[in-house]
């Protein structure tokens, strides 16, 4: 009889195996998390609070590294992270106190914590500050804001300037180095806003960063004599959603179209728009909050409910007060489309694409431009012509979801539209509009001994508005003064100054409605040497010889609207820019400017051309030169008018290389 064999034991070994590679398995797999999120936390350090994102990623970086980091939620922030957040996205910082901080889109911040209270250094973009339990320090520059405990305040910030709004509570504000203003420290209430430059000079109006007054420690609060209170400022209507507008969604949460109106009749317009929506009528730690330089945005709430939202223009100076609205967001089967429904003549900007027909965007804002179509799409084709029938076609870009943005269009005339599936979408019109005309500088530059000069310039048809600034050096240098006008000159006093080189540069805008963007001209720059004591006495002959004005060169290479693609600028050692030779001219001032009016490069050549020969200054673009003419005489500098052109870079992007089969590396 055949023996029985055991298979107990080589069972009883099969699992023991298997158990252990499964317990080996799980340890590695548990050694990869750790050693994949171990840059999310420092081990010796104690953490100050948590950051959670709202829309989006957000991304921090340590003091001492130089990658960042893709956040999870509620991750530990450390003193000296730095946190910044992409377009579209949002974060907040927990404090362990009870303060929370909120970035905004577009937004890099540094955080350090000193003796216990959190110091936020904004480098660009906005933060909405909430001070529960203790004091908030706001730095940017050579100023500080200090919000109190129990203060609520926005801040914004760019190369030049910290903008900020008290919401709730008070802000104390520090000038340069810290210190207190002269006469004591300065409180802003609840409902006050203002601007401190980086440079050390702040302001106390919309579109005013200084002056800093020569001999006081700070910034000059005092609003000028020709600036309208902020009650004067309309605040903005709220066009959509309605005012407790229900809006039903199935399976996923309905993308929200907020619309609102422009600054009214020929007020400036902000600086950029807040939109806030939160589940609180008092609108605290909002779930959503971007900033925009548009009346219009798409967006989505993180769930469904009541929700409060709320526009905030913010203005470089005190802001009137944001308008607040309601919407309900549910669940449920979707209203079905009226039969026969024709809305009234004035519901007609309402349309279920943005931009809408006929729609006017500036040049410089069509990056800004948001374009929108009602439904999301899994893959189709955006498309731009200048023929209703799309018979040539200027931009054709794979796309998908429900929203684009394009580079650049040239202006003048164009249809868009979305094509998927063989269906087109209707045509709508969008006019793209050139920058205004130049606005001319007029007058001399101001003589030796002078206290008080007038900036005058030509007016600008079209122009709601001018910008004017007043700056210490040639080139750079310090903002004294800045304010809106709707004149066409500027008084300054120049008793406190000191001899040296200034300059004042002047911007014409127009004004925004719900059918067109804001218009901007090129900024004119104009040059001067201040001089305390009159210079020498020229002879009478060489004074006849020059009373009469400079003109202003002609621009000759390259020729206006010259365009530079890749076959013109292969080969070259750079660009050559050439203008008419001025009769009596010393020398020339050359500027290259950026279409929205940003100076990338200031020289003075002594004949009449320059070779640009740093070509890595450029991108694709336009671009426009100026130049001047240049003379000494018995009152100082002298500059003609500027005679100035543009020209266009366009070289096609490199197609990245695709490596399909790599093959094996040593063979088989």
């Amino acid at each position: 009889m055949a023996k029985k064999k055991n298979t107990r034991s080589a069972e009883r070994a099969d699992f023991l195996a298997v158990l252990l590679c499964l317990a080996g398995a799980a340890l590695c797999f548990a050694c990869f998390q750790i050693d994949l999120n171990r840059s999310l936390r420092r081990y010796n350090e104690e953490p100050m609070g948590t950051v959670n994102w709202k829309r989006r990623a957000a991304q921090r970086r340590f003091a001492d590294r130089v990658l960042w980091d893709r956040l999870k939620q509620d991750s530990p922030v450390y003193s000296g992270d730095y946190i910044r957040t992409g377009e579209l996205s949002a974060a907040a910082v927990n404090f362990s106190s009870g303060s929370v901080i909120e970035v905004a889109e577009n937004s890099l911040v540094h955080i350090v914590i000193e003796d216990n209270t959190p110091q936020v250094e904004i480098s660009g973009g906005v933060v909405n500050i909430n001070a529960r339990d203790t004091d908030v320090l706001i730095v940017s520059g050579k100023n500080s804001v200090r919000v109190n405990s129990g203060g609520r305040v926005t801040a914004g910030a760019d190369a030049e300037l910290l903008q900020v709004r008290v919401d709730e509570g008070t802000a104390s504000v520090s000038g340069a180095g810290g210190e207190r203003f002269a006469g004591g420290s300065r409180e802003a209430s609840a409902g006050e806003g203002f601007s401190l430059s980086t440079g050390a000079a702040a302001s106390g109006g919309p579109g005013r960063a200084g002056p800093e007054l020569p001999g006081s420690t700070g910034p000059n609060f005092s609003p000028p004599a020709n600036f309208s209170p902020p009650a004067n400022l309309s605040p903005p209507i709220l066009f959509s959603p309605g005012e407790r507008e229900v809006l039903r969604y199935q399976n996923r949460l309905p993308e929200i179209r907020f619309r609102w109106s422009g600054p009214a009749g020929n007020e400036p317009p902000p600086a950029y728009y807040i939109l806030e929506a939160a589940d609180n009528p008092a609108m605290e730690n909002p779930a959503l909050s971007l900033q925009t330089r548009v009346t219009s945005v798409s967006a989505s709430v993180p769930r469904p409910g009541l929700w409060y939202w709320r526009i905030s223009p913010v203005y470089q100076g005190p802001s009137p007060a944001g308008t607040r609205g309601s919407f309900l967001v549910e669940e449920g089967p979707l209203p079905p489309p009226p039969a026969a429904f024709s809305p009234p003549p004035e519901d007609a900007s309402l349309r279920a694409t943005f931009p809408p027909a006929g729609y006017t965007v500036a040049e410089a804002l069509v990056p800004d431009l948001r374009f929108t179509w009602k439904a999301p799409v899994r893959e189709a084709r955006f498309q731009v012509s200048a023929a209703e029938d799309f018979a040539r076609l200027e931009v054709d870009e794979r796309v998908s979801g429900k929203t684009w943005q394009i580079r650049r269009l040239a202006p003048g005339g164009w249809y868009w539209r979305v094509s998927a599936g063989g269906q087109n979408s209707p045509p709508r019109r969008l006019t793209v509009a050139a920058s205004l005309p130049f606005p001319a500088p007029v007058g001399s530059p101001p003589g030796a001994g002078q206290d008080q000069a007038v900036f005058r310039w030509q007016p600008v048809d079209g122009a709601a508005y001018y910008e004017f600034r007043f700056y210490q050096g040639q080139s750079g240098g310090r903002l004294l003064r800045s304010e809106t006008l709707t004149g066409t000159s500027a008084a300054v006093s120049l008793a406190a100054y000191e001899d040296g080189p200034y300059r004042w540069t002047v911007q014409a805008f127009s004004g925004q409605t719900p059918e067109s963007t804001r218009q901007e001209s090129l900024p004119a720059v104009v040059s001067f040497e201040l001089r305390r004591r009159p210079a020498e006495t020229a002879p009478p002959q060489a004074a006849v010889s020059r009373s009469r004005s400079l003109p202003a060169p002609r621009p000759g290479a390259p020729a206006d609207n010259f365009l530079f693609d890749a076959d013109r600028l292969r080969g070259i050692d750079g660009i050559s820019f050439s203008w008419t030779a001025v009769d009596g001219a010393e020398g020339y001032t050359f500027v290259l400017l950026s279409a929205e009016g940003r100076e990338i490069l200031s020289v003075r050549p002594k004949t009449p051309s320059y070779l640009l020969s740093d070509l890595s200054i450029l991108s694709n673009g336009r671009f426009r030169w100026q130049v001047r003419a240049l003379r000494r005489g018995g009152s100082g500098e002298e500059q003609s008018p500027a005679g100035e052109a543009s020209f266009t870079v366009d070289i096609p992007a490199l197609r990245r290389t695709r490596l399909e089969d790599i093959g094996d590396l040593y063979g088989r």
